[in-house]
C-alpha cells in the first residue's frame, strides 16, 4: 500500500479511521464516500473550494499508511510551527530562511501552496504574480503579492511531501535582509503605483491633476535621515528621473498650460499661488469670449443679409430743436448724458473675467472625487466665461492610456494571432 501511487485528490483528503470507505476533507472536515479508491465524489467536492483537478491527472505521491495519516501535521495544527519558523527557529529542519519554491514549482507544489493559503494561516486565496516587462507596475505587484503570501510559500516549501521530491539545496532561500528590502520597495513605490492608476483612469483623469500628483511624488521621494540605504537609493533613482519632467527648462509652453489647467480644476485650485497664472487666465477668457462674440455677430449678419443684396440705409433722425436755455447749456448736458451712459453700460469683458475669477477663488474646496467638468457644467450660468475656458483646458486627458484602450485589440474575440472561440461560433458572430 505504501508503494501505491495516489491521486492529487488525496492531497486534500484523508481516509477515515473508523470506516475505510469514507474520506474526510482536510479543508472543511466533510466526509464523502470513496469506495475502492474512487475519487469522483472527492473531486466534485473540491470544486466548492475552487480546486479544479482533471480526471486524467497522474498520481504523484505514495499513499501513506494509516499511521502516517494520523501522525502527519495538518495545516491548522502546523500554524504555530510556521510562525516560529518565521520568527527565527535555529533548529536544523526549521531554519529562519524561507524557501520560495513557487517560481519553479510544479503542480504538486502549487496544490500544496493553495492548501496552505487557507484560513489556518489567515491569508487570502491569491495566486502569485510574475513580472512582465511590457506591463506597468508588474514588478511592484509581484513583490507585494510575494510578501502577502510569504508565510504560505514558506510553509509549503517546508512540507515533507515536497522535500521528498525536491532537494533542500535547490530551494531558493530568502533571507531577512531580502524581506526587509522587499518591504522597503513596496512601501516606497506604492505611491507611484497609485499615481499611475489615477493618471490612467477612465474618468476625470484631466490635465489639471498632473502637477499636484508631481508635487505629491516630490514630497514622498524626499530622502529622510531614518531611511535605509536601499530606500534612499530607490528614492534618489526615481526622483532623478521625475525631476526634469514638466519643467520650464524642458518645455515652457507645456508647463504654462499645466499650471493654467491646475488653476481651473476646482479640486486643486488652491495649489496655485502665483498671480501670473490667474492673470493669464483672465486674458485667455477675454480672448476666448471675444472670439465667440465676433463669430456670433458675423453669423447673424450673414443670415440677415442675403448674398448680393445691399444694406438698406437707416433713415436720418430729425434733430430736436433746442430751447434757448438748452442751447446755452448744451455742453453741460452732453457731459451728463455721457456719464449716464457709462453708469448704465454693462461692464467690459475684462471686468467680467476678473469678477468671475474672484467668485471662483471664493468657492470652497471640493473633494478629489468630484468630476471637474461636471462641476463647471453646474456653474456655467454663474461663471459663463470661465466655464467655457475650463472646458478648453480640462478636456485634455492626463494620459493617453484611456484612448489607447479604445483602439487596443487585446480584448478582441477573434484575432489573427490566436482564436479564442470555435470556428462555428465565429461564423455565428459574423454579419451575413
Amino acid at each position: 500500500m505504501a508503494d501505491r501511487k495516489r491521486s492529487k485528490v488525496w492531497l486534500h483528503f484523508n481516509k477515515c479511521s473508523d470506516n475505510g470507505d469514507y474520506a474526510r476533507c482536510n479543508l472543511c472536515g466533510m466526509k464523502y464516500k470513496a469506495t475502492g479508491g474512487n475519487t469522483s465524489n472527492l473531486r466534485k467536492h473540491l470544486v466548492k473550494h475552487k480546486i479544479f483537478l482533471k480526471a486524467e491527472e497522474c498520481t504523484i505521491f505514495a499513499r501513506p499508511t494509516r499511521t502516517d495519516v494520523t501522525s502527519a501535521p495538518s495545516p491548522a495544527s502546523d500554524t504555530g510551527e510556521t510562525g516560529s519558523a518565521a520568527g527565527g527557529d535555529n533548529s536544523d529542519n526549521d531554519s529562519s530562511e524561507a524557501s520560495s519554491s513557487s517560481s519553479a514549482a510544479g503542480p504538486a507544489e502549487c496544490c500544496l501552496l493553495q492548501l496552505w493559503t487557507r484560513p489556518g494561516l489567515g491569508l487570502d486565496e491569491h495566486s502569485l504574480i510574475l513580472d512582465v516587462r511590457t506591463r506597468w507596475n508588474s514588478l511592484f505587484l509581484m513583490v507585494e503579492r510575494f510578501i502577502e503570501q510569504y508565510p504560505a510559500i514558506q510553509a509549503a516549501s517546508r512540507d515533507p511531501r515536497i522535500k521528498k521530491a525536491m532537494d533542500r539545496d535547490r530551494l531558493l532561500r530568502v533571507s531577512d535582509d531580502d524581506m526587509s528590502k522587499c518591504e522597503d520597495f513596496v512601501d516606497t513605490m506604492r505611491v507611484l503605483y497609485t499615481s499611475t492608476l489615477a493618471v490612467s483612469a477612465d474618468r476625470s483623469a484631466t490635465a489639471g491633476q498632473i502637477l499636484p500628483i508631481l508635487d505629491k511624488l516630490r514630497a514622498k521621494f524626499e530622502v529622510k535621515d531614518e531611511d535605509s540605504a536601499f530606500k534612499k537609493a530607490i528614492k534618489e533613482k526615481v526622483w532623478a528621473d521625475l525631476s526634469h519632467r514638466y519643467t520650464e527648462e524642458t518645455n515652457k509652453e507645456l508647463r504654462l498650460f499645466l499650471e493654467e489647467a491646475t488653476a481651473l480644476d476646482p479640486r486643486f485650485k488652491g495649489k496655485i499661488q502665483d498671480e501670473a497664472v490667474w492673470t493669464r487666465l483672465e486674458n485667455e477668457a477675454v480672448v476666448l469670449f471675444t472670439g465667440d462674440k465676433i463669430g456670433e455677430v458675423t453669423q447673424q449678419e450673414g443670415e440677415e443679409v442675403a448674398e448680393g443684396e445691399e444694406m438698406p440705409e437707416a433713415p436720418e433722425k430729425r434733430k430736436k430743436k433746442l430751447s434757448a436755455l438748452g442751447e446755452l447749456f448744451q455742453d453741460e448736458d452732453q457731459e451728463v448724458l455721457f456719464q449716464r451712459e457709462i453708469d448704465t453700460q454693462a461692464p467690459s469683458l475684462a471686468e467680467k473675467a476678473k469678477n468671475e475669477l474672484l467668485i471662483y477663488q471664493r468657492f470652497p474646496a471640493v473633494l478629489s472625487s468630484v468630476h471637474p467638468l461636471l462641476w463647471w457644467w453646474q456653474k456655467r450660468d454663474q461663471m459663463p466665461m470661465l466655464a467655457s475656458l475650463a472646458k478648453k483646458y480640462l478636456c485634455v486627458q492626463a494620459s493617453s492610456t484611456p484612448s489607447e484602450r479604445v483602439f487596443s485589440t487585446a480584448g478582441d474575440t477573434v484575432s489573427v494571432e490566436r482564436a479564442r472561440v470555435l470556428p462555428k461560433k465565429v461564423d455565428m458572430l459574423k454579419c451575413k
